[in-house]
């Protein structure tokens, strides 16, 4: 399995996870800004493949889709790729130890994770002290599949790259498969620094304080998955609705 994470910003919480995830992929890329050095070094500390790109603050937003969709070309997903399995993971998930499971072609995989407030290595056994993310939708923290899955689109992009934010995106993706080709692994995952979540989605220099950041997430969980939502979120932010997708 190979695994892809965007990751700009964020170097505390990855350099907590990366040295714990790496072995389980047999390539990884890290998808960064070309500012971001702490994140590059730490990506080329791991042996993994860097990706640098200016598309994440095109036109002063944040565009995570963007920036992944370009990535995954350079990563490789066509005919020439040998392991066909791939793993989207935040940087801020945590895999457990050992990952035991058989998957299936054309089922999108994604496992429970445990909301952890802490970014530090919790022993699994302490996993189990934090709740489940009640939300029912195989969201993006950690999405697997396969290349040659049916449910994929016939040539990229997989996401809307037009969003200007870092949600939606994973909902509308995972929206491509029915519900009878979803599945849950038996193994959990812990989503580090959950408190942290809401400051996020808008990428840390969007110029929101960390309140108006929460305020527009919280909203935007309630309304996820609609087009409405997504322009509801760019007048909040002061951003004329001619501009929105």
């Amino acid at each position: 399995m190979r695994g892809v994470t965007v990751c700009v910003d964020l170097h505390d919480e990855f350099a907590v996870t990366l040295p714990r995830n790496r072995y389980h992929f047999s390539d990884f890329m890290v998808i960064t800004a070309p500012d971001d050095k702490r994140t590059q070094e730490l990506a080329l500390a791991h042996n993994c493949q860097v990706f640098t790109t200016d598309v994440f603050w095109k036109d002063g937003e944040f565009r995570k889709w963007a920036a992944l969709e370009a990535g995954l070309d350079a990563f490789g997903r066509d005919a020439s790729v040998e392991d066909r399995w791939l793993c989207l993971i935040d940087c801020d998930i945590l895999l457990p130890l050992k990952i035991l499971w058989t998957p299936e072609k054309d089922y999108l995989y994604v496992p429970y994770r445990r909301m952890i407030p802490y970014v530090t290595l919790l022993p699994e056994v302490e996993w189990a002290n934090f709740p489940i993310d009640p939300i029912p939708e195989y969201c993006g923290y950690c999405q697997i599949f396969h290349l040659d899955d049916v449910h994929l689109p016939p040539a990229p992009p997989w996401f809307d790259i037009t969003l200007r934010y870092a949600g939606l995106g994973d909902s509308l993706f995972q929206a491509r498969w029915p519900e009878t080709h979803k599945r849950r692994p038996e193994w959990e995952v812990a989503h580090l620094g959950i408190h942290r979540l809401a400051s996020r989605w808008f990428g840390k220099r969007c110029g929101l304080s960390s309140d108006e950041q929460a305020e527009l997430y919280w909203k935007l969980r309630r309304l996820r998955g609609t087009v409405p939502a997504d322009q509801f979120f760019y007048e909040r932010c002061g951003r004329a609705a001619k501009n929105v997708s």
